[in-house]
């Protein structure tokens, strides 16, 4: 294998009626069945958090990081993790770490951000404020491509209409 997969990370998928991955790659240069593993190894930090694995070698651990071989029983513990976020194993046990939040997204579009207004309940109001405003800020949301989130008239709207800026932008980024 070429690159380990760092977390977080997708394991592959097994399927109960033959046991066969659904999604190919560990195991496949072998003449062997994929599910038919001889040893799986993690990579762990110093915390304890799997860096990296491997069903089909063992691999080389970066600076600080320890090679820990699985037995049969860890590794079926560990294929049976969810495929998301993080992990860390401390000898015995794995403990899944919870999935990070979604980044505020840097912009959204005027469509968005006009649906994700309506979802709360506000667009009126930000309608009313906008045209309380400059012309520079009425242009802005009325012809803008992009609406960023820390425009100076986001964060000032934001502010007069006690909105969550960091919320709205997510929820907008969810939105057609």
């Amino acid at each position: 294998m070429d690159a380990w997969p760092e977390c977080p990370f997708r394991l592959p998928k097994y399927q109960e009626n033959d046991r066969q991955p659904a999604v190919m790659g560990h195991g496949a240069a072998s003449n062997a069945p994929a599910w038919a593993v001889l040893a799986m190894n993690i990579v762990i930090d110093g915390s304890g958090l799997v860096l990296m694995w491997s069903e089909d070698a063992a691999p080389t651990p970066p600076s600080g990081g320890e090679l820990v071989p699985l037995t049969a029983e860890q590794a079926d513990q560990f294929r049976a993790l969810p495929a998301n976020g993080g992990i860390t194993f401390d000898g015995k046990t794995f403990i899944t770490l919870p999935v990070p939040p979604p980044p505020v997204p840097g912009e959204v579009t005027p469509l968005q951000i006009r649906r994700a207004l309506r979802q709360i309940g506000v667009l009126d109001q930000a309608n009313a404020y906008v045209a309380t405003q400059g012309d520079d800020v009425q242009d802005a949301w009325q012809f803008a491509i992009a609406i960023p989130r820390n425009d100076p008239m986001v964060v000032a709207a934001a502010a007069a209409l006690n909105i969550d800026a960091d919320a709205l932008f997510k929820l907008a980024s969810t939105l057609p």
